[in-house]
């Protein structure tokens, strides 16, 4: 039986394929290291958590269709397609501070509550 394995995987060939996924062991952790180092994060990150509140507002091209920010992903729609979306979007009307003081006063009424 070790004949006919050996036969079929060549010590060579799983010998190559050991040397490559340990070559990309490396590169995968990577991906989780901080991509910037900030000597204040957990103090700011200790202030937000205190707070209690945290708003994270999306807004872009798929505020267009209006089905949410991975329309383009979930209804396949080709990049071309979904570029010509630029043309049409127009943010003219864009008021962080007025977003900021809703939500503001929005948290402060449920706080009440």
């Amino acid at each position: 039986m070790r004949k006919a394995f050996e036969a079929r995987f060549p010590t060579r060939t799983l010998l190559s394929v050991f040397v490559i996924i340990l070559g990309l062991i490396p590169a995968a952790s990577c991906q989780w290291a901080p991509m910037v180092t900030d000597a204040n994060a957990d103090t700011r990150i200790q202030w937000w958590r205190d707070a209690k509140f945290g708003l994270f507002i999306h807004w872009g091209l798929y505020s267009i269709p209006g089905r949410g920010e991975w329309v383009q992903w979930n209804e396949q729609i080709p990049v071309d397609e979904y570029a010509k979306l630029a043309g049409q979007f127009q943010p003219d009307k864009f008021d962080p501070n007025a977003w900021a003081t809703t939500a503001r006063d929005g948290h402060e009424i449920c706080r009440l509550n």
